[in-house]
């Protein structure tokens, strides 16, 4: 199973049983069952336990619930806790009947059982697994061996010629090489049956003649857009070299432009075509500070947007220094296009067959079955509060109910955003609570999240933190609201709850010490001393406490002394303890209290001897400090106070003082009656309806009133909605990359570079692209069509043709739909664009004011 780890799914979780789970488990077998709300785990058909971590539960629930081959095994057991790997092949292609190698080409013999079909095999199959790999760059398959060793596993160089395929090697297997780790991501799993067969010159075996297109066909239009993301990379290197180093001498920052002032030594001329086209940056010894995009040059002064991203810096910028050309965020961007593509590739993405979809989008499944309607009782209308017309409903519904991807068609004015928050609104109220929405640009994800707290959905902007200071009059509302509806009269009284209950404990200690040292009475009276005049305390315990007070007059007991005896062993102890510095060369010394003053814990009082510890914890951090420092005489003289601390308070036990001028049962019954008149305030406290929650919750407000943002923070990690743009959905600091979202929602998606569009749709159960084709296209590099070798019908199918245009156009009826009521210009110019963009025709919507228009032309005349 190594090799089928490394090529699928691997998910390490973690189960929690309820009685600790015995080590005959580990590398055992688990399945997953879903019931009711849980997802348990079975072994030997006994359940061991439950998932409980949230992402970890959606990863386990979007397998079960799509039927996706799985294999979990116990990796290891820490007591209640079991540590479970998952993992998943790529693909089973099935329908494949056989494939036949012929092995005419291969020198030397062939051990033929480490290569047949593995009819063991965990994962689901009819007649058994071949596991093949294709590399793109040398033309080779590579048929794995089902030998289990990773040592010793091997794999058949196989190439394809006069329509069958040719052993030609054997290899053994090799994970550290970086291009056989590409390969195991690219493998896929056969259900078929394998025949190796030795032929005689021109004799051909029977094996489908298109059994190549089981590799080519995902990555022809993915691999097109690997090469153009190379491009741009080498093309960045290039600007780099081509813009020389400029010396800048001061700058201004004013609404979020940085205007650096150069010096008249420098060479611009490499920079004046890279306008808006490049990042600046300024080097640095330890790591370069970003700066922004590239807005303005000349002579003296050079522009850039500051950019507080989360590539960029934050630092305050050196007021001299250089500007160079910017590769980290690019590398960045890049990084985060790559991993995407290699998901996609490598079928990981969460809707697995992804990377056919795009390539080849009439595999798209149709639309199955209606289960969802819109309107619904929860949803009975658009977030707007108008009724849905007849395209904005099928849009709808083709949202809620598709299982994989769905394109809405928005033309300008045609309500796409009430339809995609109204989508949004749908899918929480079916139970889907985690949905991405997102976009290219930060304005569209900001447009499209307006308003939606308002509309009961809690939703959180990463990343946007200009849109989530707009939001503050929102977030101030809420938590007025929020306020308005929790009482605050009683919660004083709980507040006290921790003063009684430590009150209670302290009188409860001192009652434990009867019959009381003079030490210990000094305590008591200082104690009580302490709670007088505390406006907490209700008067009937004020008096109570003063009744004590007058036992505890310091003059009754004071000159009043009674030596009491000590074990001659314990005091022959005590005197050997060494009580000076000098004494205290090593870590024994210190050893020595330690040991005595655990003999005499039980003669001492709880305070007493946590007071002990305290010291003899200060003794040993003071000595090993004089073990570095000798001479200081500073450390000399803390030593030796410390330890006159010590001998002061060990040495009551050997002089104890009782008093003998009052009545030690009057004293113990004054303490009691406090201890009974605390229990009843606490009994009292805890039948008041506002209990200690709402402690925590007037804190809470407090804090949310001071600053209505902290809201934002709390909404952030539970938000129903994350809102961020399609690079920074899988920003480091957002933690978004590995969530399994059961809607990803893309706006604006025909206007963005595909690279970018497929980092969120790696991410989602369902993917619902939502964008117009028919305007701006994505940008691509002017250069770019020179550096390939493709016919102009060519590229502009792979190339300049948006994602949205090329799965618009393929994808079944039901998969696509167009919104063609338009609210937003006068009827004449709605016709015109009508009749220039958009065919299909658009209406007007009733909600339209009709505004008189005079024009030197009519419709007729264009």
């Amino acid at each position: 199973m190594y090799r089928v780890k490394s090529n699928g799914l691997d998910v390490q979780l973690s189960i929690y049983t309820e009685s600790e789970q015995k080590e005959h488990i580990i590398q055992k077998q688990v399945l997953f069952r879903k019931e009711q709300s849980q997802i348990v785990v079975y072994c030997n058909g006994e359940r061991i336990g439950d998932v409980r971590i949230r992402k970890e539960i959606a990863t386990i629930q979007h397998i079960l619930e799509h039927h996706l081959p799985y294999y979990a095994l116990v990796q290891s057991i820490n007591r209640k806790i079991v540590q479970i790997s998952v993992v998943r092949p790529t693909e089973i292609v099935t329908g494949v009947e056989k494939i036949a190698i012929n092995l005419s080409k291969l020198d030397g013999s062939l051990n033929r059982e480490l290569y047949i079909s593995m009819p063991h095999s965990p994962f689901p199959h009819q007649i058994g697994l071949v596991y093949i790999a294709y590399d793109e760059q040398n033309k080779r398959y590579y048929l794995f061996s089902n030998e289990p060793k990773k040592g010793s596993a091997k794999v058949l160089v196989l190439i394809w010629e006069q329509d069958q395929l040719f052993a030609v090697a054997e290899e053994p297997i090799t994970y550290k090489p970086e291009e056989k780790k590409r390969l195991l991501k690219k493998a896929k799993l056969f259900d078929t049956m394998l025949i190796l067969r030795d032929t005689i010159q021109g004799e051909q075996l029977e094996t489908e003649l298109n059994f190549h297109e089981h590799f080519s066909s995902v990555d022809k239009y993915l691999d097109a857009w690997k090469q153009y993301m190379n491009y741009e990379r080498d093309l960045l290197t290039q600007k780099q070299q081509q813009c020389k180093l400029l010396q800048y001498n001061d700058y201004d920052y004013v609404y979020g432009k940085l205007t650096f002032y150069l010096e008249g030594k420098n060479d611009i001329s490499g920079w004046l075509d890279q306008v808006e086209q490049v990042s600046v940056e300024i080097p640095s010894s330890e790591e370069a500070l970003q700066v922004g995009v590239l807005k303005y040059i000349n002579g003296y002064k050079l522009e850039v947007d500051f950019m507080l991203d989360d590539t960029a810096d934050r630092l305050r910028f050196p007021k001299k220094g250089n500007l160079q050309v910017s590769t980290l965020m690019n590398e960045v961007a890049q990084r985060r296009r790559d991993i995407a593509l290699q998901k996609t590739m490598a079928s990981l993405s969460v809707i697995s067959n992804l990377g056919t979809y795009l390539s080849e989008p009439e595999k798209v499944p149709p639309m199955g079955a209606i289960h969802y309607r819109f309107p619904s009782a929860d949803v009975p209308t658009l977030v707007n509060g108008r009724d849905a017309d007849i395209q904005q409903r099928l849009a709808i519904e083709a949202a809620l109910n598709t299982n994989d991807l769905v394109l809405i068609q928005g033309p300008p004015g045609t309500g796409k955003t009430s339809v995609i928050q109204t989508i949004m609104k749908s899918l929480i109220a079916l139970g889907m609570n985690d949905i991405l929405l997102t976009s290219y640009q930060h304005l569209a994800v900001d447009n499209a999240m307006e308003g939606l707290i308002e509309h009961g959905m809690s939703a959180h902007r990463f990343g946007g933190e200009k849109y989530v200071e707009s939001e503050l009059k929102t977030y101030r509302r809420l938590v007025n609201e929020m306020a308005s509806r929790v009482t605050f009269d009683d919660v004083d009284i709980q507040q006290n709850m921790p003063y009684y209950e430590k009150l209670l404990e302290d009188v409860r200690d001192f009652l434990a010490q009867a019959p009381f040292t003079p030490a210990t009475l000094t305590t008591l009276r200082q104690y009580m001393e302490g709670l007088e005049g505390d406006e907490e305390l209700p008067i009937s315990l004020i008096l109570t406490l003063d009744e004590l007070l007058a036992l505890l007059k310091e003059e009754q007991y004071a000159d009043v002394h009674v030596t009491v005896d000590i074990d001659p062993i314990l005091q022959s102890q005590f005197d050997k303890l060494p009580k000076a510095v000098a004494g205290i060369r090593s870590t024994k010394d210190v050893e020595q209290w330690q040991v005595f003053l655990k003999n005499i814990a039980l003669l001492q009082s709880k305070e007493r001897h946590k007071q002990c510890d305290i010291l003899i914890t200060d003794i040993k951090k003071t000595r090993q400090q004089l073990v570095i420092r000798k001479d200081s005489k500073a450390l000399q003289e803390n030593l030796q106070q410390k330890l006159d601390e010590l001998v002061v308070l060990v040495s009551y036990l050997f002089t104890q003082q009782a008093p003998t001028s009052f009545s030690s049962d009057e004293l113990v019954g004054q303490l009691q009656r406090i201890i009974v008149e605390v229990e009843m305030l606490i009994e009292e406290s805890q039948q008041v309806v506002v209990l200690a929650e709402q402690a925590v919750i007037s804190e809470f407000m407090r804090q949310i009133k001071a600053d209505p943002l902290e809201l934002a923070k709390c909404i952030r990690q539970y938000a129903q909605v994350k809102g961020t743009t399609c690079q920074q959905t899988v920003a480091q600091r957002h933690r978004l990359y590995d969530v399994i979202f059961d809607a990803v929602i893309i706006d604006e998606a025909a206007r963005a570079n595909p690279l970018d569009v497929l980092i969120p749709m790696t991410l989602g159960k369902k993917v619902i692209l939502v964008g117009d084709h028919k305007q701006l296209p994505h940008i691509l590099e002017p250069a770019f069509e020179k550096e390939v070798d493709l016919p102009p019908d060519e590229f502009d199918k792979m190339y300049a043709q948006s994602l949205f245009e090329r799965l618009y156009q393929n994808l079944a009826v039901g998969k696509k739909v167009m919104l063609n009521k338009q609210f937003r210009m006068h009827e004449d110019i709605g016709e015109l664009v009508s009749q220039l963009f958009y065919p299909e025709g658009f209406t007007m919507g009733s909600q339209l004011v009709h505004y008189k228009m005079i024009l030197p032309y009519t419709m007729a005349s264009i």
